[in-house]
């Protein structure tokens, strides 16, 4: 198996970084801990794992480097080569409803953030008529800027406000919605006659690779859903095989709400090789400052969502009750971008990669 490449960028890797994040709005802030009052950068985000350059990056390395015909050849070679699907397609959502498409989908809009990543690597970008507002805000995606240069239309707004109206007016043949979209307007859209099909399991790595899957048989792109699974599953397998030898107990801390066991966010502290100090703790939960005391992890990390990661770590570290925790006094409390920990796509991996790091830092 490959060694995970941890990159000094040549000439030709920079130019290759540099294309990635004009065209995908991947900003690689990297991992960060507070020194002396102020952000030091332990590691940078652009140390990528094995194939982890094809995980969701396809798009970017071919059709925006002008070899737009070569990709296209090179997706009906993978489709004809794969499994298809065969429409009509009766299938049930993960709500249990039923969904019908007549044919293969090629008006496609995606209100989830998690498949908005996934399609720019399964279907021709034509099909995507459609992606949701969190999309174009780079603290949370990992596709910004493809979706400018596309010109992909958005739908919804920074208050999560959706017009059904106007998706309705899009003659969208498929609409893939989570179960945390407004269901008045999930409902107004099915009243319209459109396949909606909506997603609810976002708990685990597995419901993100089981989630590529039903996206790839939705959308007829079986082949590059598998292959995007097998590329996380190869990194993710190296990180397995090359945990620290120390496992440290980590918390995971978004706004004094932590993640416990059924979560992703433990999936990617234990795939990075560390103990959830909240397992004790099924899915998401406030604590308190007492119980947060009780627990005395080794590592916190504080994810970056709101692009202010040193007013976050220093709001933590303002409180003086956890002044004698384990991870404060030996300068273990992180951040990392939150478009990586919180993560409901292939890029997944990139929120384990992120999440080692700082074990390492806080192991050596």
């Amino acid at each position: 198996m490959t060694t995970p490449i941890r990159y000094k960028p040549t000439a030709k890797l920079s130019a290759i970084f540099a294309m990635l994040n004009m065209y995908w709005g991947i900003f690689s802030e990297g991992v960060f801990v507070l020194k002396k009052g102020s952000l030091t950068r332990i590691a940078s985000t652009l140390a990528l794992g094995t194939s982890l350059l094809g995980v969701g990056l396809a798009h970017a390395a071919t059709a925006h480097a002008g070899k737009q015909t070569t990709h296209r050849a090179a997706t009906i070679a993978r489709r004809s080569s794969s499994p298809q699907t065969v429409y009509p397609l009766t299938i049930k959502d993960q709500t249990g409803q039923t969904v019908v498409l007549k044919s293969e989908p090629t008006r496609i809009i995606s209100l989830t953030l998690g498949n908005d990543e996934a399609l720019f690597n399964m279907i021709p970008i034509k099909h995507l008529i459609g992606v949701d507002y969190t999309a174009t805000e780079a603290t949370y995606s990992h596709v910004t800027q493809a979706i400018v240069k596309d010109h992909i239309p958005v739908f919804g707004s920074v208050n999560g406000t959706l017009n059904a109206e106007a998706i309705i007016k899009a003659k969208p043949d498929l609409v893939l919605v989570a179960d945390y979209v407004n269901q008045k307007v999930v409902a107004q859209l099915k009243n319209a006659g459109i396949p909606v099909y909506e997603f609810n399991n976002f708990n685990s790595i597995a419901n993100i690779e089981q989630n590529i899957q039903v996206l790839g048989q939705l959308v007829n792109a079986q082949g590059q859903a598998t292959k995007l699974i097998d590329q996380m599953k190869t990194n993710l397998a190296w990180y397995k095989a090359h945990q620290p030898k120390k496992k440290p107990t980590v918390l995971y801390d978004s706004y004094n709400y932590v993640s416990g066991t059924n979560t992703t966010a433990n999936d990617i502290i234990l795939a990075a090789g560390g103990i959830n100090a909240a397992a004790k703790v099924n899915g998401w939960a406030q604590l308190t400052a007492e119980q947060v005391i009780a627990m005395n992890p080794d590592v916190i990390v504080i994810p970056d969502d709101s692009g202010a990661a040193d007013t976050e770590l220093k709001t933590f570290l303002a409180n003086p009750a956890f002044a004698h925790l384990k991870a404060v006094v030996n300068h273990h409390v992180y951040t990392a971008p939150d478009a990586d920990l919180s993560a409901v796509s292939q890029f997944v991996v990139w929120g384990v990669r992120d999440m080692r790091q700082m074990i390492l830092n806080a192991t050596k």
